[in-house]
Formats: C-alpha cells, sequence, structure tokens
C-alpha cells in the first residue's frame, strides 16, 4: 500500500512584487506534490491582481504587515507537517522540498533541515557566492547562516511556542531559528536548490563583515537587540564556544602551511617553466636557423626559375616577332593572289564557255529553288502530321489510338526532285514509350532507327510530354542506292503498341537526265519558231551534256540534225571527252 506524502505548508510573504510570479512558479514546479501554499499580504490590499490556484491560500487582515508580523499570520493558518518560509523575490529548485523531507525522515531527532543556497544578482544571474556552512549551533549563537526559504522545519515547534519576535525589524529569521534550535538539531543537505537575489526588503546586507560589528552602524544596533535577547539564556560554557568560533589560529596555521606548499610548488614550477622556456628557446632558434636555409634555397630556385621563364618569354617574343613577319608577307601574298584571281575571274566571265553554259546553271538554280520550298521546316506551330489510311504499307500496322505523334519535314508532302542524296528529316514520339522508325520503297525495307536528336519546337508545342524534347531525326540516303525515276518513300512509326505510316512522292533523276529534258522542251520551241520565220532562226546554239557512253554521243548529235532546228552539230562538250568537232558546219 503507497503511503501518500506528508503535507508541507509553504508560508509566502507578498508585497505584490513582480517577482513574485517566479517564486510560485517554483513551488508549482516541485517534485513533491503535496504542498500548501499561504499567500500573506503584507501590503493590506487583497492583491486584487492575483490569480490563485488550486492550493493556493490568500492570508489577508486588510492592512499592511510588518516583515515580522506577516510571517506569523502565515504561521497560523499552517496545517500541514512541515513548515517553510518563501519570500516573493526568491525561488527554489524542483527538488528542493522533497530532498529536505527525506532529510527529516531519515533523521527523527533533527527539527529542520536545511539546503546549500546560492546568491543571485537582482536580475536573478547567478553568483559564485553560497550559503553552505555545516550546522553550527555555537557559530549560529554568533552569526545566522541560512537564509529563510533554505530551511524547511517540523510544525511541533510552532506547537511548542516558536513565533518570530515581531519587535524586530530586521534579523528576525536568526532569532526564529535560534528558538527552533532549542527544540532539536538540524541537518544539512548540501545541494544547491535554494536562491537568494541580493538587495531585497531585509536590510541585513552589509558591504562588509566589519560593518556589522561598528557600534553606529544600522546591522549592529540589530544585533545587539538580538544578543541582548539570548545572551542572558546562555551559560559561560555555551558563551565560551561563541567566542571559540572567532578564534582562527587553527585556519591561520592552516593557510600559513598551505602557503608554503604553494610557495615550494611555485617555484618548482617557476624553475620548470623556466627550464621548459630555455628548451623551447633553443629549439626555436635551430627551428629558425632550418627554416633560413630552406628559405634561402627556395628563394635562389625562385630567382633561377625566374631568369629561365625571362628568357622563355623573350624567345616568345622573338617567335612572335618572327610569326608577325611572316603573316604579313602572307597577307601581301593573298593580295597579290586576289588580284590574280579577280583577273582570271574576269576572263572566265568573258569566256565563250561561261557564256554559253548559262541555261544549265538557270535550271540548277530552279531545281535547288524547288528542293528547298520542298523541305523548309515550319517555324510558326508543330503539329503531328496525320497518316495516309488510304495507302497501301508494305508492314503490318495497328489501328493508331492517337499516342505517337510524328511529322516528316523533309521530303515535304509535294512530289520531290532529288539529283543527289536524299535526306530524311522530321520528328517523333510516344508519351511512355519510345517509337521504332522503318524506311522502305515497295517491299524493300532500307533502314531502321529511333529519334533521339533534340527539337525544341517539338517540346515548346508538347510541353507536357518529356519525350518531345528527344523527338527529332535526321538521316541520309545516298543516291547510288535509291530506285531511278519515281518511287514511293513509305515511313513507319511503332510504338509497340499503335503504328503510323507517312508516305513521299520521290523523283530521283541525274543531272544529264533533267537537263536533257530541258533540252527537249528548248528544241520543240525552237522548231515552232522556224517554221514561223527560218531566217531568223537559222543559227541556234545547243550545248549537249553527254553520259560517258560515246554512242549515245553520236546519236544525240545525228537527232538534233535531223528533228530540230539545228542545221549542224559544230562541237559537242562531254563530261568525260574532249570537246570534239564536227564537220560540215
Amino acid at each position: 500500500m503507497t503511503t501518500a506524502p506528508p503535507l508541507v505548508s509553504i508560508v509566502v510573504r507578498t508585497v505584490g512584487r513582480a517577482e513574485l510570479v517566479e517564486a510560485l512558479a517554483s513551488l508549482s514546479a516541485q517534485s513533491h506534490t503535496n504542498i500548501e501554499t499561504l499567500i500573506v499580504d503584507a501590503r493590506g490590499d487583497g492583491l486584487p491582481s492575483l490569480e490563485l490556484r488550486q492550493s493556493q491560500t490568500l492570508v489577508s487582515t486588510g492592512s499592511p504587515l510588518s516583515r515580522p508580523k506577516a510571517a506569523n499570520a502565515g504561521l497560523a493558518a499552517v496545517t500541514g507537517e512541515f513548515v517553510m518560509f518563501l519570500d516573493d523575490d526568491d525561488w527554489i529548485s524542483e527538488t528542493h522540498i522533497e530532498n529536505l523531507v527525506r532529510a527529516l525522515q531519515n533523521n527523527p531527532a533533527a527539527v529542520a533541515a536545511y539546503s546549500t543556497t546560492q546568491r543571485t544578482s537582482a536580475s536573478g544571474e547567478l553568483l559564485d557566492e553560497f550559503f553552505s556552512r555545516e550546522f553550527d549551533l555555537a557559530f549560529l549563537r554568533r552569526d545566522n547562516f541560512m537564509p529563510i526559504h533554505s530551511v524547511l522545519f517540523r510544525r511541533r515547534v510552532l506547537t511548542a511556542g516558536c513565533r518570530v519576535d515581531e519587535s524586530l525589524d530586521i534579523y528576525e529569521d536568526w532569532d526564529f531559528w535560534l528558538q527552533v534550535a532549542e527544540h532539536g538539531s538540524f541537518t544539512h543537505v548540501d545541494e544547491v536548490t535554494a536562491f537568494y537575489r541580493a538587495g531585497g526588503d531585509s536590510e541585513t546586507a552589509v558591504e562588509t563583515e566589519r560593518e556589522k560589528y561598528e557600534a553606529e552602524s544600522l546591522s549592529a544596533r540589530w544585533r545587539e537587540k538580538v544578543l541582548a535577547k539570548w545572551a542572558p539564556t546562555w551559560s559561560p560554557a555555551e558563551l565560551n564556544e561563541v567566542f571559540g568560533t572567532f578564534d582562527s589560529s587553527d585556519e591561520i596555521a592552516d593557510l600559513h602551511k598551505h602557503l608554503r606548499l604553494s610557495q615550494q610548488e611555485y617555484q618548482a614550477a617557476l624553475q620548470q617553466l623556466g627550464a621548459e622556456a630555455e628548451q623551447a628557446r633553443r629549439e626555436l632558434l635551430a627551428s629558425f636557423e632550418n627554416e633560413r636555409g630552406s628559405f634561402e634555397e627556395t628563394l635562389t630556385a625562385q630567382r633561377e626559375d625566374a631568369r629561365a621563364h625571362a628568357n622563355n618569354l623573350q624567345t616568345q617574343v622573338n617567335s612572335l616577332q618572327q610569326a608577325t613577319d611572316e603573316l604579313r608577307r602572307g597577307l601581301e601574298n593573298l593580295a597579290q593572289e586576289n588580284k590574280n584571281l579577280s583577273q582570271h575571274l574576269t576572263a572566265v566571265l568573258n569566256s565563250f564557255s561561261w557564256r554559253i553554259t548559262k541555261p544549265y546553271r538557270y535550271i540548277s538554280r530552279r531545281v535547288k529553288s524547288f528542293v528547298a520550298r520542298s523541305t523548309a521546316a515550319p517555324v510558326s506551330r508543330v503539329t503531328a502530321e496525320a497518316s495516309n489510311n488510304s495507302s497501301v504499307s508494305p508492314m503490318p500496322t495497328k489501328k493508331s489510338r492517337g499516342k505517337i505523334k510524328c511529322s516528316v519535314d523533309s521530303p515535304g508532302p509535294n512530289i520531290q526532285l532529288v539529283d543527289e542524296d536524299l535526306t530524311l528529316a522530321g520528328w517523333a514520339f510516344s508519351a511512355g514509350s519510345n517509337v521504332s522508325i522503318s524506311v522502305s520503297v515497295g517491299e524493300r525495307l532500307y533502314r531502321t532507327f529511333a529519334p533521339s536528336l533534340p527539337r525544341d519546337d517539338v517540346a515548346a508545342s508538347f510541353r507536357a510530354t518529356a519525350e518531345a524534347r528527344s523527338s527529332g531525326f535526321l538521316e541520309t540516303f545516298e543516291k547510288r542506292f535509291l530506285p531511278r525515276g519515281r518511287f514511293t518513300l513509305t515511313i513507319n512509326f511503332d510504338d509497340g503498341s499503335d503504328s503510323v505510316s507517312l508516305e513521299r512522292e520521290v523523283v530521283s533523276l541525274t543531272s544529264t537526265a533533267i537537263y536533257k529534258r530541258w533540252l527537249c522542251d528548248r528544241q520543240e520551241l525552237a522548231s515552232r519558231q522556224f517554221e514561223k520565220n527560218p531566217a531568223a532562226s537559222s543559227r541556234i546554239a545547243v550545248m549537249v551534256m553527254a553520259e560517258k557512253d560515246h554512242n549515245d554521243l553520236d546519236a544525240y548529235a545525228a537527232s538534233l540534225q535531223k528533228n530540230s532546228a539545228v542545221a549542224a552539230v559544230v562541237c559537242m562538250i562531254s563530261s568525260d571527252y574532249e570537246p570534239r568537232d564536227y564537220a560540215g558546219a
């Protein structure tokens, strides 16, 4: 069966200072929970701003109370087994009451227990000052060494008649402890659990210990009142014990002993430090000499490196000067070559061969312009190209549900005329899948590949699909592998579940074939003009581009003379032969 902890009564004297909140908070945080708090209204106005909590009771007479009267008003209301004072400007730690209750329970002969107390500044900052003296009744008769809130005492001393002397404005706590000591001993718990704020209103603080014994000081006068009350009650032996507390012979001898030991230790330490300093000085000099030698070697090496670097820079300057001279001469040579080329170009432009090849240059520009218009990529907007469902694909395809987005930029949707290698360019992607592209002509599969080139324009139009960023492709098919004449190029796009097919019409001709077509058109026009006006069309200059076969050259010359307005072929120019003269022109 668990025994309930004993009730502890706490008497809190207050005049309503702001620090009261902190004092009460330290009581609420106690590990010993069976506590009654008696808040004594020393100001006499009922403390209207105070909000009482559970286990807190306000003790108020309606009139202002001095410190001793406020203490007795609180003592009159206590009901606990143990009692403690707490002024409103001090505070205690969480285990303060628990520790002191345990100490009294473990020492039935003791009537009070007290903790070690630490002094703080007025703002609550901890100071390096402690009240930690072990209990000594003779010393207590000489002076008080226990702050009022550091002591927990049994309520039976109140029953025995102990009360705070209301005739004492200060040192009332010293007088009270002397009363309690008449009924038993005090036990000390050497743990800091109480905190005493300096600068309170007890008026017991002195600047020096000597001030307590000077007749004109306020502290000395109140001490005299306490001693006048108690000294007559002490026996000569008890007074002699009190006087013995002033004898510091043993402490002085101990201090002398420690002083001698400290001096010896100081001398030994001084000698040791001197030896260590001398050793450090020697080591420092040796290190300095070593570092100076190393520094001089490094400096010499750096000087040599700097001299070599300067020589190298001079060599580079000389080389740059030579290179500048060579560049100057090269510019002069280029200027002369430019002049020569200009003269040569003028000669070429004025030559017969340049004038006679004008038709070929014309048809070449027209073909290139046509091809450029057909292969131009859209700029303003990227859209997916629809599949041609009416065309027949050489490869089986599934019905597309629209996952694949694709377009062929080159060749364009119109018939593409090519006389060189065929370039296939465009883009394709499928959201969440990889697209495979196959290119075929008829039943022949030419190539299979996948798009991988970046296409920023496609990505901008399909922002929500990551695959659009690398959807571009660019493939080249060499002319020698393409069929001659007109053929259909089928491009199939497949992502494993969907398939899209696009077709392009391509006409592949050689440059000679294209030029022959142009000549035929010009021959028909010349024939019609000759029939209308033979005299005006008697001389027509015709240039013939022939293949390697020499028989084709002869046959075409005969055809010109027989079927056109050409009276005679004077000269034939072939790509692989010297100009050939014909007689009879």
